[in-house]
């Protein structure tokens, strides 16, 4: 998106008036400088903000450790698709992948995958 009126910022709303208009096949990408903060914390906060503006189904993290891209498919369709795409970037890239699944064990679980534990 342009920034309109010289805002650097996406607002929640803004980035669902873009999803809305979005096909099925579609796949919004949020990029996020990471604050000081835990990780698991702010991206479990961050996706709950942006499934509940989105009414997104699954919501994906890959992340530096730095910046995180919030990957969000407008259907589930896409997400089975797009998913192993992103684990493997993460892999390759020896990026961090995070899925918002609504639970911790969930968290746990992808990590250990990841990590081929």
């Amino acid at each position: 998106m342009t920034p309109r009126n010289g805002a650097k910022y996406l607002r929640y709303a803004e980035l669902a008036d873009v999803f809305l208009r979005m096909d099925d096949a579609s796949v919004a990408v949020v990029y996020q400088h990471l604050p000081r903060k835990n990780r698991d914390d702010f991206f479990a906060e961050t996706s709950g903000k942006v499934r509940k503006s989105l009414s997104a189904q699954e919501i994906f993290v890959v992340s530096d450790n730095t910046i995180a891209f919030f990957v969000v498919p407008k259907s589930p369709g896409t997400a089975k698709a797009a998913r192993p795409v992103l684990v493997s970037y993460a892999r390759e890239h020896e990026l961090r992948f995070w899925e918002a699944e609504g639970s911790v064990s969930g968290i746990a679980d992808v990590m250990s995958r990841l990590m081929g534990r």
